[in-house]
């Protein structure tokens, strides 16, 4: 019975910490969506082969990484600014990296496809329209709003980015990573009780023309 005691003594910091533990990246500030006013500029479409999204979710015994591929996006240039752009996102070609046993990848990229997660049959597709790009500091940062739209719902979300130029300064991509809560997007499953999982997900999202 002590070393019982001893052994939950040691375990349940350790789970804690896990619980406590978010993945990397900064938390977007999530609002109601918000109206796409008409930009100026030219529709540039993404380099698909270059553009990727990649996901990690957590939860108390392990984490989760994989990718979701990007059907089609353009991203709007004037002169040498973002003033919008749209990604459209294929959830069915969500995928787990991370797992190495073929059973238990399929079980979980099933599940994330069904109704507790993405819910793929009825939501196919989610989008991140480009609403608001402030004008870039001298390191290329800035700070991108857009309304991002999973299962049918729209939220407007503001991230930190990256954006790269090329020697005419013209931009060539732009990138992020960046936290959600999952429950604002409508998905609360919470997992095993001996296994939740958490609300934070993931996103590291990279844009190339």
């Amino acid at each position: 019975m002590k070393k019982l005691q001893i052994l939950l003594f040691l375990i349940i910091p350790m789970v804690l910490m896990n619980c406590d533990k978010k993945p990397e990246g900064a938390d977007a500030k999530t609002g109601d969506s918000v109206e796409k006013k008409e930009v100026k500029g030219n529709s540039m479409p993404l380099n698909l082969e270059k553009s990727s999204l990649r996901w990690t979710g957590r939860k108390v015994t392990m984490n989760h990484t994989g990718t979701v591929k990007i059907k089609e996006g353009n991203v709007v240039l004037d002169g040498d600014k973002i003033t919008g752009g749209k990604v459209v996102i294929d959830m069915s070609t969500i995928v787990d990296e991370d797992l190495t046993n073929p059973e238990y990848k399929n079980k979980l990229e099933t599940h994330l496809k069904s109704e507790d997660f993405f819910d793929i049959e009825k939501f196919p597709t989610s989008t991140f329209e480009i609403v608001t790009v402030t004008d870039p500091t001298a390191d290329g940062s800035v700070n991108i709003t857009g309304n991002l739209e999973i299962r049918g719902i729209s939220k407007s979300i503001t991230v930190p980015a990256k954006i790269e130029i090329d020697e005419n300064k013209k931009p060539t991509a732009a990138s992020t990573k960046f936290n959600i809560d999952r429950t604002d997007w409508g998905i609360v499953y919470k997992g095993m009780a001996d296994d939740l999982i958490a609300n934070e997900v993931n996103f590291d999202l990279k844009l190339s023309l």
